[in-house]
């Protein structure tokens, strides 16, 4: 880009700005081909600007234009292929950190990007990643060789210490001798191990290139990210429904306060995980989805879901807002699929801040402030407590977000003591 300078219609000068990589990037990216990883550029910038970087560094393929949610997509689609490792600094790539098999951050990034990341490069330093990964295979191999020699070591020694081949061979051992073997075993693997003080993790001249699957990125599944992403986005300018009219829909349809508390509930559970997933920007828009998604439940429970979509067309609601709160249905009242990051979570957490509900009001307390995961479980194994919340939902839904069901329940409890009604 370009700056042009003048004064009274008099060219003055120019100044250019552009994207400058960083020196060891270049180097850093093919020292990873060396090793055999597939190294692809994901990037939200324009296609344009994004293949004349990717160009410099000398990656194998750039991937542009992408949303941060549209980056979590594509980490996952890869990770189909096999194992993929993501290297970012900023917020919008949390998600994609958290999904990546190992979520590699820069030291200078955000607090929110370091937080999701498995690793930390505190140098900032892109060399670091080939770096980081010459250490972790030689402490992999350190490991492996240190079990070899402890099994081989003890396979033969056991025996011989037990007596096993005396009546065979006449073999013994002397139990001081058995004491002071057992001692240099203990040496042996303690120095093997301190080996790793003298690896020169900067040094590529050992590399060795290991045997990869033919990387398919499916160019068509990735043009469709993207696409999905520039419809989201002018999605998001088109919806334009504020929480008081949200409010005001939902009340219109239910009296019951059981419903409009359980609705608010789940609104502030949405709210809060839009928060920490890196969607702060979308927080009243998935509070919305989270207020609106029981609409039809008080007054058509056989159409749930259903009735729900015709209700919100007819008062001219995003068509973004009714396909979120119909996918929570998906496999029980509709064949709406959550695709969205959001709507795996509505899935999720629907039925699960139920359960928790009925948990807190057993509890003396009355409070979730001092509930913990333990006492959730206990009530969540039971299947007769609370029958009303499928588990094979909560379940299904953790899946979909590739939690486990602990980390599930933990981060929803979480959220519900954030909630003020």
């Amino acid at each position: 880009m370009s700056v042009n300078f003048s004064q009274n219609g008099t060219f003055m000068g120019i100044i250019a700005v552009a994207d400058v990589i960083k020196e060891d990037s270049p180097r850093a990216v093919k020292e990873l081909q060396n090793m055999g990883i597939h190294v692809v550029m994901l990037t939200g910038d324009n296609e344009r600007t994004a293949k004349a970087i990717g160009a410099q560094a000398g990656v194998d393929e750039v991937i542009a234009g992408v949303l941060p949610e549209g980056k979590e997509q594509v980490i996952r689609k890869l990770k189909e292929k096999g194992k993929v490792a993501m290297v970012g600094d900023g917020i919008n790539d949390a998600p994609a950190l958290t999904r990546a098999d190992m979520g590699i951050a820069i030291g200078a990034g955000t607090d929110v990007a370091i937080d999701a990341a498995d690793v930390v490069l505190m140098k900032s330093r892109l060399s670091d990643v080939p770096a980081a990964i010459r250490m972790s295979r030689a402490t992999l191999r350190n490991i492996h060789e240190n079990l070899f020699w402890a099994f081989f070591y003890n396979i033969i020694g056991i025996p011989l210490a037990a007596g096993v081949w005396y009546p065979l061979f006449g073999w013994k051992l002397n139990p001081m001798f058995g004491a002071a073997a057992m001692s240099l075993s203990s040496f042996c693997v303690v120095t093997n191990a301190l080996r790793l003080n003298l690896f020169k993790m900067y040094d590529a001249s050992k590399d060795r290139k290991r045997k990869m699957k033919k990387v398919e990125t499916a160019e068509n599944t990735v043009s469709d990210i993207v696409l999905a992403d520039k419809n989201e986005s002018e999605n998001k300018e088109e919806t334009k429904m504020t929480r008081e009219e949200a409010w005001e829909l939902l009340t219109e349809y239910n009296k019951d306060e059981f419903h409009l508390e359980h609705a608010q509930i789940v609104e502030g559970t949405m709210r809060y995980f839009a928060r920490e997933l890196g969607y702060g920007d979308e927080e009243e828009f998935w509070g919305i989805v989270g207020l609106l998604h029981d609409l039809d439940f008080e007054q058509y429970p056989e159409q749930h879901c259903i009735k729900s979509q015709e209700i919100m067309r007819e008062h001219g609601v995003d068509e973004r807002i009714i396909h979120a709160t119909a996918s929570h249905g998906y496999g029980i009242t509709v064949d709406i699929k959550p695709e969205h990051e959001m709507e795996k979570v509505l899935y999720a957490v629907d039925e699960l801040t139920g359960l928790i509900g009925a948990v807190t009001l057993m509890r003396p307390s009355k409070s979730v402030q001092d509930l913990e995961l333990k006492s959730v479980k206990k009530k969540y194994k039971s299947k007769g407590f609370a029958a009303g919340c499928s588990r094979e939902v909560i379940e299904r839904g953790a899946d979909m977000l590739g939690w486990s069901l602990d980390e599930l329940i933990t981060k929803t409890i979480e959220a519900l003591r954030t909630f003020r009604p």
